[in-house]
């Protein structure tokens, strides 16, 4: 997944980050932010927050791409994902849910 089609290693190379400096301002570990970057791990939430801050970009647009994309990989093989999502909608629009 690569979140709102942003290259966070061409954010970073532009900032003239190494993966070291990232990883210490991220409080990172500069294989994870590599590993963020080469899109084999996804960032946790408060990791997203970081990134958001660090590179300047919109979280809220960052947190509705990673939340829909946790979504969409838990539906991926469900044959109901369709009606799955309009059930969802239904119920956060009228307010009849428990979470």
């Amino acid at each position: 997944m690569q979140l709102i089609s942003v290259s966070y290693k061409a954010l970073r190379k532009e900032k003239r980050l190494s993966l070291h400096q990232a990883g210490k301002i991220l409080n990172m570990d500069p294989s994870l932010v590599s590993r963020i970057e080469n899109n084999l791990r996804q960032p946790t939430r408060e990791q997203l927050m970081n990134i958001a801050k660090l590179y300047e970009l919109d979280p809220d647009a960052l947190l509705v791409d990673w939340l829909s994309e946790k979504i969409a990989r838990e539906l991926k093989e469900e044959a109901l994902a369709g009606r799955v999502l309009q059930a969802v909608v239904r119920k956060l629009e009228s307010g009849n849910h428990q979470l």
